[in-house]
């Protein structure tokens, strides 16, 4: 398999329609950017096929990590994390204080920012959360962590947020479960970022577009004074999963925390 930083990787999700729910599947592949082509990797273990999974990426060591999720439409919310070695090619078994969460999550944001994963908001059982869990990957039999203090959780519960890292403080975007006034899509607009050395968080200016359903990456700058940017693709303008309502036009967050718009995809 190519190195983590130059590919991207499928690994299981939810196989269906909304209106007719949908059913977890193992399968796996991953996508070489130079090669341009997809190569088929060994699937989940079937007992933690899942999707709405919060994903983070460990190039250090070249492990994929997937947290929480959901088995299929109106199934329980899961609190499992799974390993995938992408060196071996396989995936691992960890040990047994990490190898579940705190509390079950689905459609959180994850990231990993150092050698810390962290995986926040998201829903257990369509209930929003505010949480935020961390787990130390140098001491994995440690297990997880939850931030307990108010001024480290979530300034905005949701579920269906991106999350992405850039120089080292983690940056939330959007989601959905927005139940205020002002809101006639129930998707929120906020951008929240994390300073994990002071574990507090701060709120930036809104989104262009209110969107879930997304992902984010940050790229950092190539040389001084180039800070780098955040590229946040596609995503819902509406609660839910129809297809009608998916855009295609990314968005792109800079280090002053000003947005931008890019090519459509």
């Amino acid at each position: 398999m190519p190195p983590a930083s130059t590919a991207k990787s499928i690994l299981g999700g939810l196989l269906g329609m909304a209106v007719h729910g949908r059913n977890a599947i193992a399968d796996c592949w991953v996508y070489d950017l130079h090669r341009d082509e997809w190569t088929t990797l060994e699937p989940m273990p079937q007992e933690e096929a899942r999707g709405s999974a919060a994903v983070g990426v460990n190039q250090d060591r070249g492990f994929i990590y997937l947290t929480g999720g959901v088995r299929g439409a109106h199934q329980p919310t899961l609190d499992i994390v799974s390993a995938y070695d992408t060196v071996l090619g396989e995936w691992i078994t960890l040990p047994p204080h990490a190898r579940r969460m705190p509390a079950p999550r689905d459609h959180a944001g994850g990231v990993t920012v150092g050698s810390e994963l962290y995986v926040v908001g998201g829903r257990d059982n369509m209930a929003l959360q505010e949480t935020v869990f961390v787990l130390d990957l140098d001491d994995v039999e440690g297990g997880w962590r939850e931030e307990k203090r108010k001024e480290a959780q979530v300034p905005t519960a949701r579920a269906g947020l991106a999350a992405a890292v850039l120089e080292k403080r983690m940056y939330t975007f959007g989601g959905e479960g927005n139940e205020e006034v002002t809101s006639t899509s129930g998707v929120f607009n906020q951008t929240e970022v994390f300073d994990v050395k002071k574990g507090v968080w701060k709120r930036l200016g809104a989104m262009v577009v209110p969107r879930h359903g997304i992902s984010a990456v940050g790229v950092e700058g190539k040389c001084d004074g180039d800070k780098g940017v955040i590229y946040i693709p596609g995503g819902s303008v509406a609660e839910g999963a129809e297809e009608r309502r998916v855009i295609s036009m990314p968005f792109i967050l800079d280090a002053k925390s000003k947005y931008g718009m890019g090519r459509d995809i």
